[in-house]
């Protein structure tokens, strides 16, 4: 594995964490209205995970419900529960 992709998820995780951060100042989400993220950051672990070694499979199933029902969850937390 090279140097330059080493750096490469640091840098995205800062660049993650800070459009999390700056999302409830331009927009009219709060912090508590994001947790949905952290179901849907899991799924999406999971398929990084799966992707890097392609032999495991029992990966897919769990990224992919946590990542739909994190999707919901959020969409449900945005535009309203009812």
């Amino acid at each position: 594995m090279g140097q330059s992709s080493k750096a490469l998820f640091p840098g995205l995780l800062l660049i993650i964490i800070g459009i999390i951060f700056l999302l409830p100042n331009v927009t009219d989400l709060r912090g508590r209205d994001l947790w949905p993220l952290l179901v849907l950051g899991t799924g999406v672990v999971f398929y990084a995970v799966f992707l890097k070694d392609r032999s495991n499979y029992g990966l897919l199933m769990p990224a992919t419900i946590l990542t739909i029902i994190g999707c919901m969850f959020l969409y449900c937390t945005i535009e309203g529960w009812h």
